[in-house]
């Protein structure tokens, strides 16, 4: 079974790893933030979350706020990138609420999944 904890954990360690770039404490380049396909998450959710799960809507969102959340994250790294310190700061606010929501979905989808396999 996929590992939802993970994911969760290293969802979480990007946004750390974005804070620290908007402090100047860390690099980053908008080639870094694999898109939301490549990431461990999205090629699960490519190759067989949505397969297997689609019908679940906590999948259906997952796969949106999920996207939304990379574009925010490139999104942040482009505007710093350019001198729009305070306008990377205000998309960088939204990834908390977005990295929240992924988390919820993860929950939800992991206790409905290891219900199911449960199940007779």
């Amino acid at each position: 079974m996929f590992d939802f904890a993970l994911a969760k954990a290293q969802h979480h360690i990007w946004n750390l790893k974005l804070r620290l770039f908007l402090k100047n404490q860390q690099s980053l380049k908008e080639s870094e933030v694999l898109s939301h396909q490549h990431c461990q998450l999205g090629q699960w959710l490519y190759s067989q979350g949505l397969a297997e799960y689609g019908h679940i809507p906590e999948m259906v969102e997952l796969e949106q706020v999920h996207a939304e959340l990379h574009q925010t994250m490139q999104e942040v790294i482009h505007l710093k990138k350019i001198g729009e310190t305070g306008a990377a700061t205000q998309e960088f606010l939204k990834t908390y609420a977005l990295n929240d929501r992924i988390a919820a979905l993860l929950d939800i989808l992991a206790a409905q999944l290891s219900q199911t396999a449960i199940s007779p």
